[in-house]
């Protein structure tokens, strides 16, 4: 493996030859400096090709069951209650808007 500072040192045929054992194609019609970058690329795609593959994570298909929170238990309210507008008296009862609302004596 060759840093930057390396190859910046070498001769261009010396670079052509490490870009040749490297397999890099057309090493004879660039410059040092893009020999430089081919081969430091190169070297990097090597490295990545040689380490093993990471073992993928296994999701389960089924997400996890989290335990519900207990909410406090509230009381429903009454029948009668639930029909008692809340703007209007709590005696009345509730009425669609096209009727006439009449308090009960």
């Amino acid at each position: 493996m060759f840093d930057i500072l390396e190859l910046n040192k070498k001769l261009v045929s010396e670079l052509r030859d490490i870009a040749k054992e490297l397999k890099i194609k057309r090493v004879d019609s660039l410059r040092k400096q893009d020999l430089v970058y081919k081969i430091l690329d190169q070297q990097a795609i090597q490295a990545v090709d040689k380490t093993p593959p990471k073992k993928k994570q296994v999701v389960s298909e089924a997400p996890e069951k989290r335990e519900q929170k207990s909410r406090p238990f509230t009381r429903k309210p009454d029948r009668q209650d639930r029909n008692v507008h809340k703007n209007d008296n709590p005696k009345q009862e509730y009425t669609p808007k096209n009727e006439i609302i009449t308090p009960k004596k």
